[in-house]
């Protein structure tokens, strides 16, 4: 994969996978993993505090919104923060029509 923070390298298959690797990584269950639950919270937090920022000001992107929504809505609201990040993996990778 690519390093945190490394420069682009040009090589966009190789960030791809890195990013496919981090979502298929995210969606895992078993065996519990205590990092694994915690980029789920910071994906979360990331989303929750993105739909409040940018989607009630009336100028948003209503693609991302809705994926933002979406996740939340799935994850039976804003309050837990692990759970929104689970779900907006799966936004990810199953996209609203």
């Amino acid at each position: 994969g690519v390093p945190a923070g490394a420069p682009f390298n040009g090589n966009c298959n190789q960030n791809r996978s890195a990013v496919e690797g981090a979502i298929a990584y995210g969606f895992l269950d078993a065996p519990i993993s205590a990092a694994r639950n915690s980029m789920r919270f910071d994906l979360g937090t990331i989303v929750v505090n993105a739909n409040t920022v940018s989607c009630t000001s009336g100028a948003t992107n209503e693609k991302l919104c809705e994926f933002l929504q979406t996740a939340i809505n799935n994850a039976g609201g804003p309050n837990n923060k692990e759970q929104v990040g689970k779900e907006f993996l799966n936004v990810l990778a199953f996209p609203p029509p």
